[in-house]
């Protein structure tokens, strides 16, 4: 018997699956390239696009919006294999499920590309059933649960203090994966429908450690502040320690690094945190920007998020 294979999608050959770290989101590296299992075919999955539920009272002439959900759908996607080793190459799919789907240590993500940028979507695989099995062609069903909106780019802005002009420098290193453009300021677009969390990490020499966001008016100008993280009185960090505030992750930390090895240790910061202020900061719809305690030359402030998409 004779199989014909026919594309009809032009996103569907971009398909494709990897792996990020969960703490850093940073891409697993395995033999000196990013992770990614082998799939030969697959068939346009259903699950793309959104959902939402609205909350509504309802009026004579029109209803009144009480909330918004924005609701994700699972992603069903059908797997194919051909050849001799057909059936090996889908044991090795399965292998690598197993292997990344560690939701404490990984993300596995599903990707495709349109207009030459990629969309990602972090999900953990909650089934793949085997379809069909003959000498040739072996397929798959896999649903996956979406653990966030589809992304398109990661952002990792860092911002230095020169202190002899009183100015704030901004350098920003290109995001991890995807998609992609340079920014020049601390200002963060956020274009979804949603607040969305952001990872500060603050990089002594620092005392009295603190950032906020403020929203950004329409003619540019800096707005008021609407979130703020502020350490307890008298902590302070050196210069080879930093402070982590993780909103993706839930986690307040400080990293110390020694100077004479190297080795890094990790001490819990939650309790630290004044709790007249926020424990985390996210993102509004539109425009903010970020500022924090940079009085040193030598301090600053890196901030890491992901530009989410319907």
């Amino acid at each position: 018997m004779r199989y014909e294979y026919i594309v009809a999608d032009s996103i569907v050959p971009t398909f494709e699956f990897d792996v990020t770290s969960a703490e850093t989101k940073e891409q697993v590296i395995s033999g000196g390239a990013p992770s990614k299992p082998e799939m030969d075919f697959t068939l346009f999955p259903s699950g793309l696009g959104f959902k939402q539920e609205i909350d509504v009272v309802a009026g004579d002439t029109i209803d009144y919006v009480l909330k918004q959900t924005i609701k994700k759908k699972n992603i069903k996607i059908t797997l194919m294999w051909k050849g001799s080793g057909a059936y090996y190459k889908y044991k090795t799919f399965l292998d690598w499920l197993a292997r990344y789907n560690d939701l404490e240590k990984y993300r596995i993500r599903f990707s495709y590309e349109l207009s030459q940028v990629r969309r990602f979507v972090d999900l953990s695989v909650i089934d793949l059933e085997l379809k069909g099995r003959d000498d040739l062609v072996v397929s798959a069903e896999l649903t996956a649960q979406p653990l966030s909106p589809f992304y398109e780019e990661t952002v990792n802005s860092i911002m230095v203090n020169d202190t002899n002009r009183g100015k704030i420098y901004n350098y920003v290193y290109p995001y991890f994966y995807g998609g992609g453009a340079y920014s020049s300021s601390n200002v963060i677009e956020n274009g979804y429908l949603k607040p969305i969390p952001l990872k500060i990490t603050l990089r002594g020499p620092m005392e009295n450690p603190f950032v906020n966001i403020s929203e950004v008016n329409d003619e540019g100008s800096t707005g008021d502040v609407y979130g703020r993280v502020q350490f307890n009185i008298g902590l302070s960090i050196e210069e080879n320690e930093s402070i982590v505030i993780d909103a993706f992750n839930n986690r307040i930390y400080k990293e110390t690094v020694s100077a004479s090895t190297g080795a890094k240790t990790v001490e819990d910061l939650f309790n630290s945190v004044d709790k007249s202020y926020d424990s985390f900061l996210f993102a509004k719809s539109g425009k903010s920007k970020i500022a924090a305690s940079l009085e040193d030359e030598a301090s600053r402030c890196e901030v890491y998020y992901v530009r989410y998409t319907l």
